[in-house]
């Protein structure tokens, strides 16, 4: 089985993105999360649509299954993640650097990576309650309907 042209085309656009985190590193000491990194915008671009295609096909599967109907349930929480992501992450790395200031690079980009998204994950579902939907308001711009919220 070939693979996609798409998932192909982000493998190989990763490796400018990578190369260019590694000369960030080497250069400046760290890789700054406070710039977005150029080759990093065609690689996410295009990574984001081969994921696109690669679950496409895989639908009807996560419709029957008890895990892929929770994680497909999750989508509607995904633009206040998206959003408020940023946040957490700029709160929680100063935390990461006193906790462990010479972990491995991946490590610490797969630990901060997977803490702020079930944080924020967390927080936008508690904003989505019957007694926070005025914060989620405020936060995410939604129109405060939740299952338990104003309808």
């Amino acid at each position: 089985m070939d693979a996609p042209p798409p998932l192909v085309a982000a493998g190989v656009l990763f490796v400018p993105y990578y190369l260019e985190m590694r000369y960030q590193v080497a250069h400046f000491g760290a890789a700054s999360r406070d710039y977005f990194l150029l080759s990093g915008l065609p690689y996410q671009l295009v990574g984001a649509c081969a994921l696109l295609g690669v679950f496409a096909g895989w639908e009807e599967v996560w419709r029957r299954s008890v895990a892929g109907r929770t994680i497909v349930a999750w989508g509607a929480l995904m633009f206040g993640v998206y959003v408020a992501h940023v946040a957490v992450v700029h709160y929680a790395d100063p935390l990461w650097q006193k906790a462990w200031p010479q972990a491995p690079q991946l490590v610490e980009i797969a630990l901060l990576t997977g803490t702020a998204f079930f944080v924020t994950l967390a927080i936008v579902w508690a904003c989505g309650t019957r007694y926070l939907w005025p914060v989620g308001l405020v936060l995410f711009g939604g129109r405060g309907r939740t299952r338990r919220g104003p309808a």
